[in-house]
């Protein structure tokens, strides 16, 4: 989100359906947003302060945040899972996406192949968009972003959306991971951006 409190605030009512004691899903809830924030490549508002000031270039910073972070990560989904055995907690039923092994890797190899597609159409894309439009190439991309970005806010609203969960009731089945994930698909797209001008045009914060 930008913002750890933020974070905080959006990931609570998913942590309290978890059966962890209010103490310790606060615990898992700030650390976990907190790795958020400095986890690449958004890493929070602090990395464009550092590059502005210290003169380190946005790529750099990042491959040298990129380790801790993981480290980070790594320490509390260890500590989580470890405490969750203990505790004898089991995974909330999900919606059937894929049954067996094979659909499941099936599954998995068409998403990456589709998002490795994607990032080459984008990245082709841009550069031919720059070798076509010469000076007017900054406006082309804007008028492309906002025009792929009102088709996600159309896509997103033809869906219905997810009832609002109220925190002291019990899930009894978490949502299908395609509906969710095509509400919030225009959400990628400033994002994208974001990261774009800073680790491909080498853009100032």
């Amino acid at each position: 989100m930008g913002s750890t409190i933020a974070n905080v605030a959006t990931t609570s009512p998913f942590i309290k359906h978890t059966d962890f004691t209010p103490e310790r899903a606060g615990a898992v809830d700030v650390i976990s947003s907190t790795n958020a924030q400095l986890t690449p490549p958004i890493t929070g508002a602090a990395a464009f302060l550092i590059c502005e000031c210290t003169g380190v270039s946005y790529p750099d910073l990042i491959k040298h945040a990129f380790l801790p972070a993981v480290i980070s990560n790594i320490a509390l989904l260890d500590s989580v899972h470890l405490q969750a055995l203990k505790l004898g907690l089991k995974d909330l039923p999900r919606t059937p996406v894929a049954n067996t092994m094979l659909q499941k890797r099936t599954s998995f190899l068409n998403g990456f192949l589709a998002i490795t597609r994607f990032a080459m159409a984008l990245y082709l894309g841009l550069g031919r968009i720059k070798t076509v439009f010469a000076s007017r190439t900054s406006m082309v991309k804007l008028l492309l972003v906002a025009a792929v970005n009102i088709a996600l806010v159309a896509l997103a609203a033809r869906n219905p959306d997810h009832e609002p969960d109220d925190p002291d009731t019990e899930t009894k089945l978490l949502p299908d991971p395609r509906d969710v994930a095509v509400t919030g698909l225009y959400y990628l797209l400033p994002i994208s951006a974001l990261v774009w001008n800073f680790l491909v045009n080498r853009l100032s914060p």
